[in-house]
This record gives structure tokens, sequence and C-alpha cells, in this order.
């Protein structure tokens, strides 16, 4: 299959002007206070680690934007290369988790280190991979936009 190339559009947004724009986007995994009473729950756990692998390449991409402001445009030799970044495009998850119930149709999750590290053997296990796929937004004629992932 060949390979695509993709339109890059100039960015210059901070993660912290991101995370305005997309409000509660990148704090799933983020254990607060108020959160910790929580239940942890296999979706919640697996949605919280798919959300860190996005806000990390966000960060990367962010980290990579300031590097070409701050260096490469200064540099008469690096102001001619091309603007690199690391591609996040597959990561393979294994999580081992010891059920403690199921409510609302999901699975509670425990993270008592003192219960997992007793019942290490009789641990479930769940693999997935996240991969990536881009997203295309589209304008109709009348002028409506339909994003497709």
């Amino acid at each position: 299959m060949p390979e695509r190339k993709r339109k890059v559009r100039k960015v210059e947004k901070s993660e912290d002007e991101l995370k305005k724009a997309m409000p509660g986007r990148f704090d799933a995994g983020v254990f607060t206070p108020d959160r910790v009473s929580e239940r942890l729950t296999l979706k919640n756990l697996a949605s919280g680690i798919a959300l860190a692998a996005l806000n990390a390449k966000v960060i990367i991409d962010a980290e990579a934007v300031r590097a070409r402001k701050e260096i490469y445009e200064k540099d008469e030799v690096l102001r001619s290369l091309p603007l690199t970044t690391f591609d996040v495009s597959e990561i393979e998850v294994e999580l081992r988790f010891a059920v403690e119930g199921v409510e609302e149709g999901d699975v509670v999750v425990s993270t008592d280190i003192e219960k997992l590290e007793k019942i290490q053997d009789s641990l479930s296990t769940v693999k997935f991979r996240l991969k990536s796929k881009p997203i295309t937004e589209y304008t109709l004629p009348d002028g409506e936009k339909v994003v497709r992932g």
C-alpha cells in the first residue's frame, strides 16, 4: 500500500492552549483527590491509557513545533530541514487486574497493591492494541461539516 502524504498545517498552540480549547479531554487518567474515591472500571482504565497516549502525542508534536520556532528557524542550515516528530502509530497494552465486580455493565477492577500481590497467579489479563487512524473533515455543499475517523 503506498504511503499517503499528509497535509501539514502550521500549528502554533502550546499544550496549555490545547487543553483550554478542549477542556476535559486530557485529564481522564489524572487522579485528583476528588477522583480517588471513584471505583476504577476497566472501561475507565482502558480509555485513560488511550487518552494518555493521545496526550503524549499532542505534547510531542507541540514540543516539535516549539523546537522549530526556537531552534530551527534561528539556524540557516536547520531552517531548511523538515520538522520531525515521533510517529506513535501503534501501542500494544497488556493489563493484569483483579476483578472486584460488575457495576452498570462495566468491570470494576482492584487497585489494592496488597491484594494484587496475594492473588498474582489468578489475575485477569486483557490485551489491546491502539492504532492511529487519520481523522478527515469534510464540508458538505450545504456547509455542514462531517468528521470521519
